[in-house]
C-alpha cells in the first residue's frame, strides 16, 4: 500500500502515490483495489527493456572509454619519444 511504501522514506503520501500514478502510466506497477486500500506490485517483466537499454549504453561506454584510453596512451608516447 501507499502508506507502507512511504514509512521508510521521508516522502509523504502523495508524493508517493504521485511516483506510484506515473509508474503505473509506464506500465511498470499494476494497482489492485481492495476496500479503500490500493495495492501495488511490480509487472513481471517490466524493467527488462530498462535492463536492456542500460546494457547497451554500457557497452557503448566501455567502447568509447576504450577508445579514449587508447588514444590517450598513443598521444603520451609519441609526445615521450
Amino acid at each position: 500500500t501507499v502508506k507502507e511504501l512511504a514509512a521508510p522514506f521521508a516522502m509523504s503520501r502523495p508524493a508517493v502515490s504521485k511516483h506510484l500514478r506515473v509508474l503505473k502510466d509506464a506500465g511498470i506497477v499494476t494497482s489492485d483495489a481492495r476496500g479503500r486500500q490500493n495495492w501495488y506490485s511490480l509487472r513481471d517483466g517490466a524493467l527488462a527493456d530498462a535492463d536492456a537499454w542500460l546494457d547497451e549504453v554500457q557497452r557503448m561506454w566501455a567502447t568509447a572509454l576504450g577508445s579514449l584510453k587508447q588514444f590517450v596512451e598513443e598521444a603520451n608516447n609519441v609526445d615521450g619519444e
